[in-house]
């Protein structure tokens, strides 16, 4: 393929077919670079699962998803997490992880690698997303697969699935999905069917409904089912968290200096009883002091100081102390701890005991001195006992 080539590809047994060219998909620019390209694929091992957590950080989220996978990623020799975020309400975020095997990603990327820019890869039936309103589903059908997406409210997928059609015809693939969705709860109102064995014109009618779907459908501009790309958002992901609290005390500092250029200079000009009010309520406004303020430059400076040396949340040692006494305060409860994660503002718990009596008094105890866990999976372990989950957030 040229370098300089772009635009809309369905992959297809490790090559790549061109659906449209940006010059006659113009719309498509709304969506992507100059240089991106949009790459539709069918995942054989691809699922995905809805998640809310009490926070917003992606790094955070995809960790908590990878606890989810830790007892089966040595089965299937590992897997690989991408969130989508798809609603927030204050700290609480939603949406959808997709979960795919490490190998088949590895294979897919490489074999739909476009040069020239960013590649953008996406489940083939998600194109269906904008043309179904309220629950529904799309099938997409080639020589070799039959795979699918439930959709519900908004267009949000809640379902991926994979079938060879060496297995199953169209008919008996689409009369288990509904069987499917009913066992869930969910009447599918539309199914909608894209046959390449059956239309010729497949390639126009995949990338205009691409096209709609993104148009109406803004989650799925945040879709990739990458690695490269996963790994870039969670570089800048990092560096926005690490200097976040740099760029904060800055503004602090320069909050304070900002007050104190103003109070030398009134006080120059006979002021300086309404400059000395002023900087004390600048300072109570930032760190909260009731206490006596004598000179809020000096003692705003030695606050900076503090902040810049110090942790704002909980520090790893006095963490490790507190888990230490409220294990020892368990008396008869067993827990083993065998997962402990540590991120400055975040800790994450895995570990396992034999009742749920234990990691609810083991919970109690680290209530008890000022941390207020959240449990998270519970599941049961073969030959007796429980794997659980904790994330503490401060």
């Amino acid at each position: 393929m040229p370098s300089r080539e772009t635009g809309i590809f369905l992959l297809k047994k490790d090559s790549l077919q061109k659906l449209a060219s940006k010059d006659k998909k113009p719309e498509i620019n709304s969506f992507i670079k100059k240089k991106d390209s949009l790459i539709l694929g069918v995942f054989r091992t691809l699922s995905l699962q809805e998640f809310s957590f009490p926070f917003s950080d992606t790094f955070q989220i995809r960790e908590a998803l990878n606890l989810k996978t830790l007892p089966f990623s040595s089965a299937s020799g590992g897997l690989e997490v991408f969130p989508t975020i798809t609603s927030r309400d204050g700290k609480n975020t939603g949406g959808i992880s997709w979960f795919v095997s490490k190998n088949e990603l590895e294979k897919f990327e490489k074999a739909g690698s476009a040069t020239g820019g960013r590649n953008i890869y996406l489940p083939v039936p998600l194109v269906f997303s904008g043309l179904i309103d309220g629950a529904g589903a799309g099938i997409w059908a080639d020589e070799e697969n039959l795979c699918s997406v439930i959709f519900g409210q908004e267009g949000i997928p809640l379902f991926y699935g994979w079938r060879s059609r060496k297995n199953s015809s169209v008919g008996d693939y689409r009369s288990w999905l509904e069987e499917y969705a009913r066992s869930t709860g969910l009447d599918l109102e539309q199914i909608l069917v894209l046959d390449q064995l059956e239309d010729d014109n497949t390639g126009e009618k995949l990338s205009g409904m691409l096209v709609e779907s993104l148009s109406k459908r803004f989650f799925l501009k945040d879709i990739n089912i990458s690695r490269s790309e996963l790994d870039t958002e969670l570089y800048f992901e990092k560096v926005v968290r690490y200097s976040g609290r740099f760029l904060a005390f800055a503004a602090l500092a320069g909050l304070i200096l900002m007050g104190s250029s103003l109070y030398r200079y009134y006080k120059v000009t006979s002021t300086a009883d309404w400059l000395d009010s002023r900087s004390e309520e600048i300072y109570r406004e930032v760190f909260g002091q009731t206490g006596r303020v004598v000179d809020p430059l000096s003692q705003a400076r030695g606050k900076v100081r503090d902040l810049q040396t110090s942790d704002s949340g909980l520090t790893l040692d006095r963490f490790l102390g507190i888990l230490g006494r409220s294990v020892s305060e368990l008396e008869n409860s067993a827990i083993t701890l065998d997962v402990l994660r540590y991120s400055g503002d975040t800790v994450d718990l895995g570990g396992t005991t034999m009742d749920m009596t234990s990691v609810q008094a083991f919970q109690s105890s680290l209530e008890q001195h000022g941390i207020e866990p959240a449990i998270g999976d519970i599941q049961q372990v073969p030959g007796g006992g429980l794997r659980f989950t904790m994330i503490i957030g401060w």
